[in-house]
């Protein structure tokens, strides 16, 4: 009897240790899943203002309380892709997003060159 409780109690409090994200998905792999696109995953992260000019997305990385006027790099698992926020949209699958993480300070972006003058966007998927 003591060995069955002993399981029971075990099996109940590994299912409430168990992470879930907003979706109901419990997929540690891919966090982003639930996101429809790339901006609305950035709209969650502090500093981010997406907003839509003439009709295409438009993501600005706000630094020192202003938001720099010129589009972020976009650098998807190491590679540069450019600071056109749609060609990188179509390109990336939300469904294997692991990680978002964003460069505001030159200091940072540094090793990216001109094209980071507005900050970087690292995205890291499978």
């Amino acid at each position: 009897m003591k060995t069955v409780c002993t399981v029971v109690l075990a099996s109940l409090f590994m299912t409430a240790c168990q992470t879930t994200h907003p979706s109901g998905s419990s997929n540690l792999n891919a966090p982003y899943a639930h996101y429809r696109d790339l901006a609305s995953a950035l709209r969650n992260h502090v500093g981010i203002v997406a907003g839509n000019a003439g009709g295409q997305e438009q993501i600005l990385i706000m630094r020192n309380q202003a938001a720099k006027l010129q589009e972020p790099l976009y650098v998807v698992n190491g590679s540069p892709m450019g600071t056109n926020y749609q060609m990188v949209n179509q390109t990336i699958d939300m469904q294997r997003v692991t990680h978002i993480r964003i460069l505001r300070s030159p200091a940072e972006a540094i090793e990216y060159g001109p094209l980071s003058a507005g900050g970087v966007i690292l995205i890291y998927y499978l």
